[in-house]
Formats: C-alpha cells, structure tokens, sequence
C-alpha cells in the first residue's frame, strides 16, 4: 500500500492520518504520533492493526485522538474505491480515508 491517507472528516486539531507499509502502520492521530503492526488481505479484505503505541502529548481534544484509534484497533476490514480508504467493523463503517 504505502499511501498516506487523511482522514476524511473534519476534526478539531489536527487531521487524522494513516500510513500502511509492510506489516507496519504509522501516522498522526489527531495530537500524537502512532504507530503499530498490520496485517491484511487484498483479496479477501481483511484488516488488522496490534501493538498500537504512541507518544504521550496531551491536546486540546483527547477524545477525537481516542476514538480513532479505538476504531483503527477495531477495524477488521477494507475496501479501497479509488482515492478512498474505508475501514469496517463487520458491515459497520468505522473511519473513511481520503488519498
């Protein structure tokens, strides 16, 4: 994969990022920097990130940081329909990504 993507909405502070590479995931989650393992399946779908880390900054806007990478760790699918990057729990859309 090795794109770096945006999270498609808008949030307060600084835009959600992801970065997929082999077997590693990296970016921003709104304050601090992540970084984690991945696993996935273009034929199949399947998606999975372990072993989330981050460093420590305290934000204005913890919440938004926490939600997504909850909803990273929860993510157990995707599709990738053009420029976007889609991440399911089941059929559940968790976080959309923009090239």
């Amino acid at each position: 994969m090795g794109t770096q993507w945006s999270l498609s909405e808008n949030v307060k502070g600084k835009n959600p990022t992801l970065k997929i590479e082999e077997g590693r995931v990296s970016g921003n989650a709104g304050c601090n920097s992540y970084f984690g393992t991945f696993a996935g399946d273009m034929v199949t779908g399947n998606f999975s990130v372990k072993e989330i880390g981050s460093t420590k900054m305290m934000c204005e806007n913890m919440n938004t940081e926490t939600n997504f990478l909850n909803a990273l760790n929860e993510a157990n699918s995707y599709t990738v329909k053009g420029n976007t990057l889609e991440l399911y729990k089941g059929k559940l859309l968790l976080l959309k990504f923009n090239r």
